[in-house]
């Protein structure tokens, strides 16, 4: 049974590299398109804005996924992997459908992908259905449980000659430091 926990958290890590990846291939598209000359273009600011905006996108978004993936280990929680896909529902998958829309409907804009636009709703609904599977699942789950994720969200501020309260059976017990170590 190990082995098919494994594998699923191996895939997990997979499908969520695979959107980072589409994501940041619809941020560059978006600024690849500030490059071609076009008849009747945006103007000068908005073109500013939005390669400014593409910038700061390719820049934070890898960085918050990879944080998120490196911060699991092999215990992966999913409580704690909720940043990079609010991030990027909100700042790619939606602002980028009305970068694109706006180009579309306002500058008559040809060069829009259709491919990335359909990406994007097909990433909207995903999501969504994901955040909405998640709050039921936190909503049907024991009060422990949730006591657990507060538990796991806080830093822990144990002092140095205390013992550490429990461990689960998948996991051994941490030596205890002593305050010598700590420098």
């Amino acid at each position: 049974m190990e082995y098919v926990r494994v594998f699923k958290k191996k895939e997990e890590i997979r499908n969520r590299l695979f959107w980072v990846v589409v994501d940041l291939l619809d941020v560059l598209d978006i600024q690849a398109n500030l490059w071609e000359p076009q008849k009747k273009g945006l103007p000068l600011w908005a073109e500013g804005l939005m390669f400014f905006y593409c910038y700061i996108l390719l820049l934070v978004l890898p960085c918050v996924s990879l944080s998120e993936i490196s911060m699991q280990g092999i215990n992966i929680s999913p409580h704690k992997m909720m940043l990079y896909p609010i991030l990027s529902l909100v700042t790619i998958n939606i602002i980028t459908l009305f970068i694109r829309g706006g180009n579309m409907l306002l500058y008559k804009d040809n060069r829009v992908s259709g491919i990335l636009m359909g990406k994007n709703i097909l990433a909207i609904i995903l999501k969504t259905c994901s955040f909405v599977q998640y709050r039921r699942q936190l909503q049907s789950a024991p009060p422990a449980f949730g006591l657990e994720l507060q538990k796991n969200s806080a830093p822990p501020s144990r002092a140095a000659n205390t013992q550490p309260l429990t461990h689960t059976q998948d996991q051994p017990p941490l030596p205890e430091l002593t305050s010598c170590e700590h420098t």
